[in-house]
Order: structure tokens, then C-alpha cells, then sequence
């Protein structure tokens, strides 16, 4: 079955050849049109005009259930025009309506254009997660599916192939009031389990959630919108980001519970009208613990060989993170512009208890010691945040051409007004004790037994008001920044306490931004035949001006110190756009953009605090801004097709003058840093492409294939004794991922990736780090019959590099059984690294460091879990 567009244009790919066929065009109110037709081997056939007859037979009573019909420009499927099992969801509807496609990546497209947004009833259902709603609700409580283009009459025009979608599952009368949700309990091996719950009520105005998780497999829990599309009725099969992360540094404990509030004032079901306000409450409670051995590589070009140091840590910290938020969203036409308000208010506080010990071993030419530390760390912090934003829309022809036909340039003009604060208090109390031995020196061993306490108080505000139209933007914003930090800092010893003057101080700082700016759209070029193809040329000047004042009034007067800086910031793009409808768009564009970076107060004055003697930042009070020129060009090209491909390049040229590195002088006993601009000009070179391509193998088979690739390129300089090294580092990086699925029954992925990074010293290239990373992974989710399913994914590691080579594969698999007629009882059996060789091995490379090291993480264990999923619907 296929749908014909706006101008009645329809296609029908990969038909078998040396077949007969029937056609058949009907359309309301029209008798039927039937062909018969035959195909040889890629033969194409035009039907050219067809003309159909009206329907003339007259009836005494008709009850006409079309399973497709337009109504207005909005697209409506009648769900029981098409049947199911009775336990399908409407994710399963939406496989069997035609021209809608559910590929294995989860993306949802109609004629080709992907469905970002799904809304139950003209509102999100219990967050934004589509597979929320699309998961979870029976097929037989749906009334219609509406798939509607969410622009504005002048752009559905202008470009009627370049559709944004939107689609809105209406439920039938009284089905509206329901409860779901996911009770889980397990145990396994290694004394790990994990515990979940979550129960949702809905009603026509109402939704409520309340979700609750316990678990030490190193799952990590950050909103109930994950907690909800992980734990649908459906199953997540390959898609489930809610699971154990095997390349989690540590172990983690986690407790969390949240709950959701939402009230939709209008109660109409309307998509295009809102009134709802929504309520969050998140809250959690882990605990960390973390062991770490590294070694790492330092460059020093005044030897013939690499310095190194050894550091060994183990950490335990219990976090407690509580967050809220308020939302307000309507939307509403008056006076023919649509009004948008949206207002948040966010409330979080967080409190860490942490304790660490290290070890660092320094084998440098220059230093040979040892540093052991213990510290024992409090943190508080509370904050508020408020965000406010109103948009007016451009008056709609409709009501113009209702009142005048003439229509006003103030009628052409949008408005937007934002207001962004938030205020934070932040409390810190750390208890730090380092024994510091020097191999060479034995009089210079010591022991620095500190007391850290600070109080900061940050506030910050933007304004910014907006005037636009098709044709230009004016933008109006004004930033202020304000903070006070009262720090004291003791030193402690023969149990007495002593203020320690050059690390206490009481600062404020203030810092205020205005920025004027102006986009504007020449189009040099316009053409547009509709139902044919567009054209268009347009250049896109902007211009903006910054001026930003600093203050910073310190106890410690080495820190106060005053900026002052006005920058202008011209940018200019260059856009072609071809859209052949029904065919492709292809878009491409250059631009430039110029920038400017100013030091800030931590590298022109920064405080210098002994307790780790072999390193010192003594940044520098003489710096000046950075400047920079940045080069840009893109194209996308995506074909308007059900199975369509897409290409988006990307490409970008930067050069910075008068750029602040870092100056490295390796004295006795100490590496020092001084912050230094670097007259030479250097540059970045970058390069990005991505493609993908959806195929339809067969009826219910769909192949997804997208491929990321990048490079980069740059040129650095960067001092090492005085030495002017000269550093091009160059990084390569490839992934790809591919999704198979047969309906319901088989869904499989495999995905690679592959990257590399090259330090490259030019100066001296002894002193160049390589390393070489490649990944692969495959999952597979087959369900065996209607009531069981197994699962298994493995990801294979390799690191090649100039300094080490590893290589391991995690493989987890499982298997579950549905109990029940209704499928509303799971009984779970799951197996994580099977074959036991998760090391815990990383690698950081750097311009003038190498790291490698290991860390703990979750090792092989067995999961039992079962799981009810209550299910009532038309309450």
C-alpha cells in the first residue's frame, strides 16, 4: 500500500520482475481504478495521469471506516482498520501502516522524513521519550494515528518536500485514565543485584510517575525518563542505556528515586494548543569506590630519554544529589500570532563525602621524590535557577487576509524575550595531608598538614530581546556575572592551628557582557516552481559587537585587577539551497567568523599553593587577548524517499595569533609553568562526514547502515626549557553502526570504530606518543516465540600504541521468559563477561604526556531477575 503526495505523485520500489500485478487507486468518494501491469528486469513504469469516476450509487446508510484519510493537511491512520495480537502496542500498529517505517536505530519515518516527536493526546506522555508512549500502550485503545507538518503555511509552501513532522496518537473515549509500570527484583553472583521499580498514572489531564533503583552493577540512573523507556512493556531489545557499564571507572553504588508530576489545563487533545504545567523530582544517593595505577611519560628535551611518574590512588566518596524542577508551557494563537511562553524554575543541592589516598613516584631528571597524600573531603552545594523565555510569532496569512489584505511590516515581525538567572552556594571543607620525601636531598623532606574552607557565592543573569523576520535578526543580550569566594586556609601542627595568609582571601567578582548583534539574509538568488523544484542563493551577514568589563577585588592585592575589552565580531555565510521535489535537497555553504579569547584572573595572578612541591603554575600577568579566523563549508544532500540517503560534510579551517600555551622549565626539584602568547600563528584543520542509508530488504526486513568520520589536523608550539617546540598533532576517527531487524522477531547490530592520535614532535620526534584504538560490537535480540527472547552482545577493545598493547572483549548474554497470558511476568537469566577479561586498561595521550594505567571495574557475574508489569487501561 502506498500514500501519493500533495500533488497526487506516488512510488512503489523493488518490485519482482516477470510477475503480473494489480493495482488498485481509490480515493473517498471516487469508484475504484484498477490496472494490471507486469515488470521486466529494471524496467520502470509510469502511470502518468490517471483520472478516476465519481461515486454515484446511493445508499440508505454507509458506516465508512477508511484505514487512511486526510483531513485538512493532517494524515489520520484508523487503528482498527488494522489487526493485531492482542498483546501489540503501538509501536506494532505503527510497523503495519503504510508508508511509516520503524528502523532498527528506533527512528521513526513517514515518506522518507523522519518523526522526531511523538505526542499521546497532544501532549508528551510521561516525558519526552517516545518509546514511553509507543511502548507501553495497548494497539487497542488507540482511535487514529496523526501524522501533520509543524510549520507555518507560508513554509509548507515554499518547500512542501521539506516537512517537519510530528505525530499525535489520539486514544479512544474513555481509555484515557490507565495505570502501567515495571516492578523488578534480582540477585546474582559476587553478591550483586539490582532492584527497580515504577508505576504511572494517567488520566485526560493528569500523569503521575514514581520510580524507584537499587543496584550495585555499576548502572547509573541520571532522570526517570531513563529509569521509564529502559523498563517499557514491549522490551528495549538492542536500544537499553539503562544497563551495567563495564568501562565505568570503579564500582558504584547507586540508591535513586524520582517522581513526575504533569496537569494539561485544556484537556482537549489538541496538538497545536498547550497548557500544561509539569513537576520533577530526582533524587540519589552513591557510593564510589575507586583504585587507579598510572604511569606516565613526560617529555623533557633536555635529555637523551622520556622523564617518568608513577601514581598510585584509591578513592571512596558517598554522593547524595537531590534536584527539582517546574515547568510552564502554553502555547496559543492571538490576534493571528501564535504566542510561545515557557517558564522553569530548577532547584539542586548536592553534598560529597569523600576520603583519598595517593602515591607519586617522580623519576625525573630533575626530580627524583615521592609525594603520599591522605585527604578527607566535605562539599555542600545548593542552587537555584530560573529560565523564562515569550515568542510572538509573525501574524498567519489567514487572519490578515481576514481583516485587510494588505499586510504590515510590523504584522511580518516575531519577537522573543528570554531571561536566564541562577544563584549557587557552594561549601567546601578538606582536610589535606602530604609527606613529601626527596630521594636526593634528605633535608628537604617535610610534611604539610592543611585545613582548606570555602564559602562561595555565585549569581548569574542574561537578558536578551529579539526582533526578526524572514529577512533579518536583531539581538539585544546582556550578561551579568557576580561572585564572592571567602576562603581559609590553615596549617596545623603540635596541635595548633595557624591562618596560613598567602592561601586565605576574601574575593568578589564581577563581570558584565553587552552584546549587540545583527544577522540579515540577502537573497541573491530566488526561484520556485512549485511541484517542480526551488532554488535559492542567499548571503547571510552578520555583525556584533562585545563589551565585557571584569573586576576582581581581592584581601590578596596581587589579585585585584581590572578588564576592559570592546571586540567586534564580524561573521558571513555563503548558502545554496536545491530542493527537487520528490526527489532531494542538497544545501551547501562557506562562511567566516571572527573571535577573540581574553585571559582570565587564575592565569594572569594565580594562587600558588606548596603542598605539591614538584609542580608550580606561575601563569602570567602580562597576557593579551587571543585572536582568531575561523574558515567553515558544509553540504548535505538527503533524498525524498522512504529509503533515503544522507550526507552531511563538514569542514573547518581555524587560525589562532598571539595563542596562550603553556611554557615548561624543569628546574631543580620542580616542573614550573608559565603562561606565555605565542607570537607564531597556528592553525586547526578539521574535516567531518556523515552518511547513512535505510533499506528495505523485504516486507517487515529493514537494514540501517551510518558511518562517522573525522580528522584533524593543527599546527602548535609550546616551550620545554626554553625550547621552542614546534607540535602537529594529528587525530583520525572512524565508527560505523548497522541495525538488521525482521519485524518483531530479530533485531541485530554491529558497529566498529577506529581511532588514532599522533603527538608528532616535529623538534624532536623521539619525543612523539602513537597510539592506535580499535573497538567492535555486536548485539542480537531474537524473540524465539511470543513468549521468549534471547539476547547477547560482545565489544572487542584493541590499543596498539608506541608504549602499550592490550586487547579484551566483554560478552554478555541472556535469556527471558514471558509467563501469562497477558506477557505481564518475566522471569530474566543474564551472564556479564563471560569470558572474564575486563582489565580495566586506559590510555590518555597528550602533546608532551603519555598515560597508561588501570583502573578497577565490574568483573564477570551471573543475574537472575524477575519482573511484573501491571497493566490496566480504561480505568
Amino acid at each position: 500500500m502506498s500514500l501519493t503526495d500533495r500533488f497526487g505523485k506516488f512510488t512503489i520500489d523493488q518490485l519482482p520482475h516477470d510477475k503480473t500485478y494489480r493495482a488498485e487507486f481509490t480515493y473517498q468518494g471516487y469508484q475504484t481504478l484498477t490496472k494490471e501491469f507486469s515488470l521486466n528486469k529494471d524496467q520502470k513504469l509510469d502511470f502518468g495521469k490517471l483520472y478516476l469516476q465519481r461515486q454515484i450509487n446511493e445508499i440508505e446508510e454507509v458506516v465508512v471506516l477508511p484505514p487512511v484519510r486526510m483531513s485538512g493537511d493532517t494524515i489520520e491512520f484508523n487503528a482498527d482498520a488494522f489487526q493485531l495480537d492482542t498483546n501489540a502496542v503501538i509501536e506494532d500498529l505503527i510497523h503495519k501502516l503504510p508508508g511509516m517505517i520503524v528502523w532498527g536505530d528506533g527512528k521513526i519515518t513517514y515518506q522518507g522524513k523522519e518523526i522526531p516527536s511523538v505526542l499521546i493526546n497532544g501532549k508528551e506522555f510521561f516525558g519526552s521519550d517516545k518509546s514511553i508512549g509507543l511502548q507501553n500502550i495497548p494497539k487497542d485503545i488507540v482511535k487514529k494515528i496523526q501524522v501533520y507538518d509543524t510549520r507555518d503555511k507560508l513554509s509548507q509552501k515554499m518547500n512542501p518536500s521539506d516537512a517537519n513532522y510530528e505525530m499525535n496518537v489520539v486514544l479512544k473515549e474513555g481509555k484515557e485514565k490507565m495505570v502501567f509500570g515495571n516492578i523488578t527484583a534480582g540477585i546474582g553472583t559476587d553478591k550483586r543485584q539490582e532492584n527497580y521499580l515504577n508505576m504511572n498514572y494517567a488520566s485526560k489531564r493528569a500523569q503521575y510517575s514514581l520510580g524507584y533503583t537499587a543496584n550495585n552493577t555499576n548502572k547509573k540512573l541520571n532522570n526517570l525518563n531513563q529509569l521509564l523507556k529502559n523498563t517499557t512493556y514491549k522490551g528495549v531489545g538492542i536500544h537499553a542505556d539503562y544497563q551495567s557499564d563495564f568501562d565505568r571507572t570503579g564500582i558504584n553504588r547507586q540508591h535513586a528515586i524520582a517522581t513526575r508530576y504533569q496537569y494539561d489545563f485544556l484537556g482537549t487533545n489538541e496538538a497545536n494548543r498547550k497548557n500544561i504545567i509539569t513537576g520533577n523530582i530526582f533524587g540519589n544517593w552513591d557510593k564510589e569506590n575507586i583504585t587507579n595505577t598510572a604511569n606516565t611519560v613526560v617529555t623533557n628535551n633536555s635529555t637523551d630519554y622520556l622523564d617518568t611518574r608513577i601514581q598510585e590512588s584509591e578513592s571512596i566518596a558517598d554522593n547524595k544529589n537531590l534536584k527539582g524542577d517546574l515547568k510552564y508551557n502554553i502555547i496559543k494563537e492571538v490576534k493571528g500570532r501564535l504566542i510561545r511562553v515557557n517558564a522553569a524554575f530548577n532547584l539542586s543541592t548536592f553534598n560529597r563525602d569523600k576520603q583519598q589516598s595517593s602515591v607519586t613516584q617522580y623519576d625525573y631528571s630533575n626530580n627524583q621524590s615521592s609525594n603520599t597524600k591522605q585527604d578527607q573531603q566535605y562539599v555542600t552545594n545548593k542552587s537555584l535557577g530560573v529560565n523564562f523565555s515569550v515568542n510572538w510569532g509573525s501574524k498567519n496569512l489567514s487572519y490578515i487576509y481576514q481583516k485587510s489584505e494588505n499586510r504590515r511590516i510590523m504584522d511580518k515581525l516575531g519577537y522573543e524575550l528570554t531571561w536566564d538567572a541562577s544563584v549557587s552556594d557552594n561549601h567546601s571543607l578538606n582536610n589535606s595531608n602530604t609527606q613529601i620525601e626527596n630521594h636526593i636531598t634528605p633535608a628537604a623532606n617535610r610534611e604539610i598538614n592543611r585545613l582548606y574552607g570555602e564559602d562561595y557565592m555565585g549569581n548569574s543573569q542574561q537578558i536578551a530581546f529579539v526582533v526578526s523576520n524572514q529577512n533579518f535578526r536583531i539581538t539585544n543580550s546582556v550578561q551579568y556575572r557576580y561572585s564572592k569566594t571567602d576562603r581559609e586556609v590553615s596549617n596545623l601542627g603540635d596541635g595548633t592551628k595557624h591562618i596560613n595568609t598567602s592561601l586565605s582571601h576574601l574575593s568578589n567578582f564581577r563581570q558584565l557582557t553587552y552584546t549587540p548583534r545583527i544577522t540579515c539574509i540577502y537573497p541573491i538568488l530566488d526561484k520556485n516552481y512549485i511541484g517542480r523544484f526551488s532554488e535559492n542563493i542567499s548571503l547571510k551577514p552578520e555583525l556584533a559587537l562585545r563589551l565585557l568589563n571584569r573586576n576582581n577585588v581581592s584581601t590578596l592585592g596581587y589579585r585585584n585587577i581590572k578588564q576592559n575589552f570592546v571586540s567586534y565580531l564580524p561573521k558571513v555565510g555563503l548558502e545554496y539551497v536545491y530542493n527537487k521535489y520528490g526527489a532531494y535537497l542538497f544545501t551547501s555553504g562557506v562562511g567566516y567568523q571572527y573571535s577573540e579569547d581574553f585571559p582570565v584572573i587564575d592565569q594572569l595572578r594565580p594562587i600558588y599553593d606548596d603542598n605539591n612541591p614538584s609542580y608550580r603554575y606561575f601563569g602570567n600577568p602580562d597576557l593579551s587577548e587571543t585572536k582568531k579566523h575561523k574558515f567553515n563549508g558544509m553540504i548535505r544532500f538527503q533524498e525524498h524517499k522512504s529509503q533515503s540517503l544522507m550526507v552531511n560534510y563538514n569542514t573547518a579551517y581555524s587560525v589562532h595569533y598571539n595563542a596562550i600555551r603553556d611554557s615548561i622549565v624543569f628546574a631543580p626539584d620542580q616542573q614550573q609553568v608559565y603562561a606565555v602568547n605565542i607570537a607564531n600563528g597556528m592553525y586547526n584543520f578539521d574535516i567531518g562526514i556523515n552518511i547513512s542509508k535505510p533499506l528495505v530488504i523485504k516486507r517487515n526486513q529493514t537494514l540501517t547502515f551510518e558511518i562517522n568520520a573525522s580528522s584533524y589536523w593543527s599546527k602548535d608550539y609550546q616551550y620545554i626549557n626554553a625550547e621552542l617546540q614546534e607540535l602537529a598533532p594529528t587525530n583520525q576517527h572512524v565508527n560505523f553502526i548497522t541495525y538488521y531487524t525482521n519485524a518483531d522477531k530479530y533485531q541485530i547490530s554491529w558497529k566498529g570504530s577506529y581511532n588514532q592520535y599522533n603527538s608528532r614532535n616535529l623538534t624532536s620526534l623521539d619525543h612523539t606518543f602513537l597510539s592506535n584504538e580499535y573497538s567492535t560490537g555486536l548485539s542480537v535480540s531474537y524473540a524465539m516465540t511470543k513468549k521468549m527472547k534471547i539476547g547477547s552482545n560482545a565489544d572487542s577493545r584493541f590499543i596498539v600504541s608506541n608504549r602499550v598493547d592490550d586487547r579484551l572483549t566483554i560478552w554478555n548474554a541472556n535469556v527471558a521468559y514471558r509467563f501469562t497470558k497477558g506477557n505481564d511476568l518475566e522471569a530474566k537469566l543474564a551472564v556479564y563477561d563471560i569470558l572474564n577479561q575486563n582489565k580495566g586498561i586506559y590510555i590518555h595521550n597528550g602533546a608532551t604526556e603519555f598515560t597508561s594505567g588501570y583502573r578497577n571495574n565490574l568483573n564477570q557475574f551471573f543475574l537472575f531477575t524477575i519482573s511484573y508489569f501491571p497493566r490496566k487501561f480504561g480505568l
